[in-house]
């Protein structure tokens, strides 16, 4: 039975080494837009790529990031040519939605927003049952809105998301509300917000779509992971800015993994597993 188990462990080893791989930057495409194009960056600063950046295959041989978009824009900006990559194919990808608290918002900026695009989003007083599809559900001082695009349909991400968001990210900014009571009750001072939204189901279609048509969501209002998952190669960015091949570049990559497993600092979790500080 030991050795069976040992056979299993090595050739799934072996599967998850093929999904790591070193790709052009400019082949990875983020869904989420860039809050902070003219951020200054120092290349100096940075020693180490941390996680390997969670990818699936797009049809036109460039790939989908699925998380991590402030760091990889970041890199972007800094002049970082290649990145370290897991790839996972679709149906490996698990998407998470749940409320989003907004700061600062009131029936005022409301009002605002629906002046702004008049013509381009809707907006009813709702029953507190109603659920319509394709729409955000907005829950301003105990009452239910109703928020939709006209016309309904659209590629990437909705238009009313757009509107929306981009007024929340200029005017106080939002949080994702998903892991509010995930832990024990704090002695710390939480946040309670008075405004929150929902926004319509996401699909990796959609994702795909919005990379296809340039129309990105806004970060952080998605988690989107995937069953498996490595973390911690701590891969030096002097490696990936070296004049080598990217080949030796993977070859690098295969060597560090298999140092740390046969140095015995490689763990495996299964089920829930929360990562603090990352």
């Amino acid at each position: 039975m030991a050795r069976w188990l040992l056979l299993l462990l090595i050739n799934m080893n072996k599967e998850i080494m093929k999904t790591m791989k070193i790709l052009p930057i400019d082949s990875i495409c983020p869904f989420e837009w860039n809050s902070y194009p003219n951020e200054p960056i120092e290349i100096d600063d940075m020693n180490q790529i941390r996680h390997p950046f969670l990818v699936t295959p797009l049809s036109d041989s460039t790939y989908l990031l699925l998380e991590e978009s402030v760091e990889y824009y970041t890199l972007v900006q800094a002049g970082i040519k290649l990145l370290p990559v897991q790839i996972i194919q679709r149906e490996h990808v698990h998407i998470q939605q749940g409320a989003i608290g907004i700061y600062s918002f009131n029936e005022n900026d409301l009002g605002e927003i629906l002046s702004l695009n008049s013509g381009q989003i809707s907006c009813q007083l709702a029953a507190s049952e109603l659920e319509v599809q394709d729409a955000v559900t907005m829950y301003l001082d105990e009452k239910k809105y109703i928020i939709q695009s006209i016309p309904k349909d659209s590629e990437g991400c909705s238009p009313v998301v757009l509107k929306l968001f981009e007024h929340f990210e200029k005017n106080g900014g939002y949080k994702m509300l998903r892991h509010q009571k995930s832990l024990s009750d704090s002695l710390m001072k939480i946040h309670r917000f008075k405004t929150s939204v929902e926004i319509p189901k996401v699909s990796i279609d959609d994702l795909a779509k919005a990379v296809e048509t340039n129309i990105l969501f806004p970060p952080n209002i998605l988690k989107v992971g995937a069953d498996i998952r490595i973390l911690y190669i701590d891969f030096p960015v002097s490696t990936l800015m070296a004049d080598n091949s990217i080949i030796d570049k993977e070859v690098f990559l295969r060597e560090l993994i298999l140092l740390r497993e046969q140095t015995e600092k490689t763990s495996t979790y299964e089920g829930k597993v929360y990562v603090l500080n990352r």
